[in-house]
């Protein structure tokens, strides 16, 4: 009767939607090892090996199992950020010169992109594009759009560029250094708008954790052959994921920025800019003020009671 409730109350819990999000990955590679050890040495061995201990040893290896599964899903989750860090292009001092050799393949492919989308572009101006020119034509517009305007910006990974692309287009269009003035942004925000930043922002670590689950369930294809593709197929189907919801949220952050961002001069006390041409210097101005702490020249610009 123990067993069963207790077993009932972890299968409530996997039912969860929430829960199963954060276990169920932990639970299926823990699952693949067991699979592996009865191809390796029998269900026999198995049943075996249970039946020498009593009901409370069994519900005790049970609880064990439970706390092996809870463990390994939190240890993953706390490196959220560094496995996401790690696909974006983030990678350490001896992997720098393959680092190198891709974004130079990178800004050649870019380069070649431009130069055909800005004949195409010419040709749209005179109203000269055939249908598949302009499909083309958009095509290489949106791939465009999934790199960082300022090449010295360009990642080696296709995550660390989209991510980017989002961040050098605030900085290319306000000024605004996306890294430095987001902390203080997120403090201003309302409720609802945190809401779905978090929201995106989760969708995104949880499709990166089931990406690093899926390369780790490999290792059972020492013992079982089809663990290795069933690994390869759900890495790439995870890795398309980790794309879609990077793009959501890097969106969602340019889109707060778009709306927000006046938001960030009048909590200082700044003049607002008056027209676009100059917000772009007015933004650096304030993104300087915020990682070095230096006060504009103008003093019409500066905090009140600064000036």
């Amino acid at each position: 009767m123990i067993s069963t409730n207790f077993i009932d109350n972890i299968g409530s819990k996997l039912s969860d939607p929430q829960f199963s999000s954060f276990l169920a990955p932990s639970f299926i590679f823990w699952f693949g090892g067991l699979l592996a050890y009865i191809n390796k040495y029998g269900i026999t061995s198995l049943e075996l090996f249970l039946n020498q201990y009593s009901e409370i040893s069994k519900i005790i290896f049970l609880i064990f199992a439970f706390i092996l599964i809870t463990l390994s899903a939190f240890l993953v989750k706390s490196f959220d950020l560094s496995l996401l860090r790690l696909l974006e292009g983030y990678w350490p001092i001896y992997m720098q010169s393959l680092k190198k050799i891709l974004i130079a393949r990178k800004r050649k492919l870019i380069s070649h992109a431009e130069h055909h989308w800005q004949q195409l572009a010419v040709k749209k101006e005179l109203s000269n594009l055939t249908r598949d020119e302009h499909e083309l034509y958009i095509r290489l517009d949106q791939n465009l759009r999934q790199y960082p305007t300022d090449p010295m910006m360009l990642m080696p990974t296709k995550l660390g560029n989209i991510l980017r692309s989002h961040e050098s287009q605030t900085l290319s269009r306000f000024g605004l250094d996306a890294n430095v003035c987001w902390p203080r942004l997120w403090l201003l925000l309302p409720e609802k708008v945190k809401f779905e930043l978090q929201s995106a922002r989760s969708d995104l670590y949880i499709s990166t954790r089931l990406f690093f689950w899926s390369c780790i369930f490999s290792f059972w294809g020492i013992w079982l052959w089809w663990a290795f593709p069933l690994s390869i197929i759900s890495v790439f189907i995870c890795y398309q994921s980790i794309l879609k919801n990077a793009s959501i949220f890097g969106c969602l952050c340019e889109s707060t920025f778009d709306l927000y961002r006046r938001s960030l001069y009048d909590s200082l006390g700044w003049s607002l800019p008056t027209n676009l041409s100059n917000e772009h210097e007015s933004g650096l101005k304030l993104s300087e003020f915020f990682w070095r702490g230096t006060l504009p020249i103008l003093s019409n610009m500066m905090p009140e009671g600064l000036d």
